[in-house]
């Protein structure tokens, strides 16, 4: 089969592939007359099939799988605002557990930024928002400690919170049952060193990868603060 006749045969098929299957990655790559190979999210791109002549797709994380960077930075960790289920006041004083629901491997309490400035506490039988001086947070068991409260009133709390394990690689290792790993922590590109440094690793990961001919972003996840 002459070049001209291979091209018609070939294009517009991308296979996903993993380390422990390039055999059978080789095998498809010819019978599908596929074009690509990709990796797949938590795998690496074996060596052996960046020589078979198809293009490669890389995949690229915009904001995890570097916890180096995440542990020395964690003032620039991803945070979220959450907020707690409805609680009802049967006193005068009301505890209001923060992380009740909440993975502790997920998430975790953001008391560096000032909670008296960041945080909110509502009466939600009212609509109104509970002043900064009725309300203490008690680190030692994770509860915000509502005085003053109208008996069978509901309260809520909004909370920041940092995201100490990235949500998809979560669900990938809970799903598929992974075992001994590491949490792959997230951080926000959106802050000034992590956005400076995020331009460097991408400008490396470049470098580095001179045989990847697209790079697949993933993993967007870029939470609100």
């Amino acid at each position: 089969m002459n070049k001209e006749e291979e091209q018609k045969t070939t294009g517009r098929v991308t296979i996903p592939t993993n380390l422990d299957v390039v055999p059978e990655t080789i095998e498809i790559l010819k019978r599908w007359g596929a074009d690509a190979i990709r990796d797949c999210d938590g795998t690496e791109f074996p060596e052996e099939l960046t020589k078979v002549g198809a293009k490669i797709y890389s995949t690229y994380y915009t904001t995890r799988k570097d916890n180096a960077w995440a542990k020395a930075n964690p003032d620039e960790v991803q945070q979220c605002y959450i907020m707690t289920g409805f609680h009802t006041a049967a006193e005068d004083e009301l505890r209001i557990s923060l992380m009740k629901g909440i993975s502790g491997e997920l998430m975790q309490v953001n008391t560096n930024d000032n909670p008296k400035r960041w945080w909110e506490v509502v009466d939600r039988s009212t609509g109104e928002v509970v002043p900064a001086d009725s309300w203490d947070y008690d680190e030692s068991d994770g509860c915000v400690v509502v005085r003053e409260t109208v008996p069978f009133h509901n309260y809520t709390v909004s909370f920041l919170a940092y995201l100490i394990w990235d949500p998809v690689h979560m669900y990938n290792a809970v799903t598929n049952d992974w075992k001994d790993f590491e949490h792959q922590i997230t951080f926000d590109v959106r802050q000034p060193k992590t956005h400076k440094y995020t331009m460097e690793r991408l400008r490396k990961f470049c470098d580095e990868h001179p045989y990847v001919n697209v790079i697949r972003y993933t993993t967007f996840f870029i939470s609100l603060r």
